[in-house]
Formats: structure tokens, C-alpha cells, sequence
């Protein structure tokens, strides 16, 4: 079977269960029918994820090599020959005590990626639609999952940690960065957002905000390349090299999103407390995806780029709640499919080098 096709069915499955979910929740408040729906949501995506078979993503083999170098010479030489991030290690040490089968930290990896992303939606059970926050991770950011694993696990913690800025616990959100920066050291950029978050942005702070960080972000990605990236050894060596400015529309393929969320801005903040928090954080994506022809630090975007999941779902949430607009929603929400579905098959294509889609397989099915 195609493999596109396999992953466009799982997704679609997927967004449908977690639908029901919602549909069951708001009959019956914490219903045991709509627990299960969300339940077996959250195991077909893992199913498909978690037992593909190693060798479909683009980082799978350096991976398996990194749990044969820990097995070997464990955790600690490991980090003073390669500068692994220790938390990596630490979960390839502790897996490679029981088993030398890489698969295991396939599937662990992406229970964890998973499970922090859907504690994540929980939170907001009641204030977006499920459906299309499912649909948009499904095909913005589940095919990423299946290439840079741990990336994936380190965004997913990230994602999580935001709502302890939601509720003020700055230090055990830092904990978490902390945490996501020893999975993969770039989650440690999300530091910053102590020194820019307020707990309140409204509209006319917005632009405030874009503007600071319009010049803000090049400056910070500009220091990383030069000064801190160069001392960090051989292995992050491919982030100091620079280009030169260029802008495509692909790189502008967020633009729309942002439009529609200012659109609609006013009226969904009066009704979801932290839209314009997660409309913001989607934001940031636009500015780094600028300038990642520049700067080779690109994965920084997908920190941001996961909140759509968040913002977009409350916005068509708050618009269907609206006798007067929800109409509009039979016309955004086919719209948001088709999105998805083009986008996702980009990440697929060989061309972004990401996961070789057309080559899964699942070990639950294809035992050697």
C-alpha cells in the first residue's frame, strides 16, 4: 500500500476518534466513552509511529549507531568523544542495559513525543476542536516525527511545558526546557521566552512585540552562529556557516494562518484566555523561517510551528460557538484538510530528506 496513503488513512482515523472523543466529553463531562475514544486517538498514531520499522527516517541510522557507542563505552566517554546531549544518552544507556534492539528506542521515543503533545491537548479539551488540532499535528508535524526523533521528543516537551507559563510556574517550565535541552540542545533557545513573556499581550502590544522581535531573533541567531556554535565541536559545526538573505513563498506559507488569526483576534481572546499566547508563540515561526536561508538553524522553527495546533483549533472553536459566523466554519475547515494534506506531502517527498514514507513498514507486521 502507499505509504502516503497509509499515513493520510491513520491521521484521518486519528482526528475522527479524538472527535468522538469531544463529542462524548461535552454530552457528559469526563465520560469513560470519550476517555477511550481519546485513548485509542492517541494508539493509532502511536502504532504508526512507534513500530515503523528503523531505517525510513532520516536520522535512524546515526541513532542506532549511538546506542551501539553507549552500549560499548557507555554514557559518560560516549559524551567526551561525541558531546551527545547527556539526556539522549542517558535514555540509550538505560534501554541498552535490557536490549541492543534499536526498535525499542523507536518506540519509546515516540510514546513519549505522544504522550507530552496529547497531555498538551487535554489541557484544552473544552476550548479547541479536537478534530482539527489532530488534522493539523497529523500533517504539519507527525511526518517530522518520523525523521529527527529526537527533536520531535524535545518540541513535544517544550509544547508541554508552556502551560506552567500559563499558570506562572516559571521554574518548573525552565525545568522542563532543561529537560527537552538535554533530549536536544536547541529546545535551549526556549529559555528566552523568560525575558519577553507577559501574562496578559493584547492586540496593540502584538505589532509591539513582532516588531522587537523582528530585530531581536536575527541578533540572537547571529550570536549563535558566530560565537556559540563554533565552541561547541565538530558536531555542530554545520550551524556556523551563513548565507545569504533570500525569501521564497514557501518560506512565507504561515502568512495566511497569522492573517486569519488577526482577523478573528478580538473576538476569540474574549472567549479563550490563551489564544493570543499561542497565536504569538505560532508567530515567532514566520520571523526564523525568514531567516533560515541566512542562518542554518532552521529547526528552530518547529517550536514554534507546533502551535498551530493550539491557536488555529481555538480560533475555528470559538467561531463555531458563534451563531453568526459558525457558517464560516464549513468553509475553513475543508480548507484547513486540503492544507494539511498538501503540506504533508511535502514533508514526505524526497526532496525535504525527511522520512522516506513510501518505504514503511511496521514490525507488527513484518517480523524477520
Amino acid at each position: 500500500m502507499n505509504g502516503y496513503f497509509l499515513l493520510v488513512t491513520v491521521v484521518l482515523t486519528s482526528s475522527v476518534l479524538a472527535f468522538l472523543s469531544q463529542f462524548f466529553s461535552e454530552k457528559k463531562r469526563d465520560s469513560l466513552a470519550s476517555k477511550i475514544l481519546f485513548g485509542l486517538s492517541f494508539l493509532v498514531l502511536l502504532v504508526f509511529l512507534g513500530f515503523r520499522t528503523s531505517g525510513i527516517g532520516i536520522d535512524d541510522y546515526n541513532y542506532g549507531q549511538m546506542l551501539n557507542y553507549v552500549r560499548a563505552d557507555g554514557p559518560f566517554e560516549t559524551f567526551s568523544h561525541l558531546g551527545v546531549e547527556p539526556g539522549y544518552l542517558l535514555l540509550n544507556s538505560v534501554v541498552g542495559m535490557f536490549t541492543n534492539d534499536y526498535q525499542v528506542i523507536i518506540f519509546i521515543m515516540a510514546f513519549l513525543s505522544l504522550m507530552f503533545f496529547y497531555l498538551r491537548l487535554r489541557d484544552f479539551r473544552n476550548e479547541i476542536s479536537i478534530f482539527i488540532a489532530i488534522i493539523l499535528f497529523g500533517f504539519t508535524v507527525y511526518p517530522y516525527f518520523f525523521g529527527i526523533l529526537r527533536l520531535s521528543l524535545a518540541m513535544s516537551i517544550v509544547f508541554f511545558a508552556t502551560r506552567y507559563i500559563e499558570i506562572g510556574n516559571r521554574k518548573r517550565y525552565n525545568l522542563f526546557i532543561i529537560l527537552a535541552s538535554s533530549i536536544h540542545l536547541s529546545a535551549a533557545i526556549m529559555l528566552l521566552y523568560n525575558l519577553i513573556f507577559k501574562k496578559k499581550l493584547i492586540k496593540r502590544n502584538i505589532i509591539k512585540y513582532y516588531i522587537f522581535l523582528a530585530i531581536a531573533i536575527p541578533t540572537i541567531l547571529l550570536i549563535i552562529t558566530c560565537f556559540i556554535a563554533p565552541n561547541m565541536g565538530d558536531r555542530y559545526s554545520l550551524y556556523t556557516s551563513m548565507g545569504e538573505f533570500s525569501l521564497s513563498i514557501a518560506d512565507l506559507d504561515k502568512l495566511p494562518f497569522i492573517i486569519f488569526g488577526l482577523f478573528f483576534y478580538k473576538n476569540t481572546i474574549k472567549n479563550s484566555k490563551f489564544f493570543s499566547l499561542h497565536f504569538f508563540l505560532y508567530s515567532i515561526s514566520v520571523i526564523i523561517a525568514m531567516c533560515s536561508s541566512i542562518f542554518n538553524l532552521g529547526r528552530l522553527e518547529w517550536y514554534f510551528s507546533i502551535f498551530i495546533c493550539l491557536f488555529l483549533p481555538e480560533l475555528i472553536k470559538n467561531i463555531w460557538a458563534n451563531k453568526k459566523i459558525h457558517f464560516l466554519n464549513f468553509i475553513f475547515i475543508p480548507l484547513i484538510i486540503v492544507y494539511g494534506l498538501l503540506y504533508s506531502n511535502l514533508l514526505v517527498s524526497k526532496d525535504s530528506k525527511i522520512v522516506s514514507i513510501d518505504e514503511y513498514q511496521n514490525v507488527l507486521m513484518h517480523r524477520e
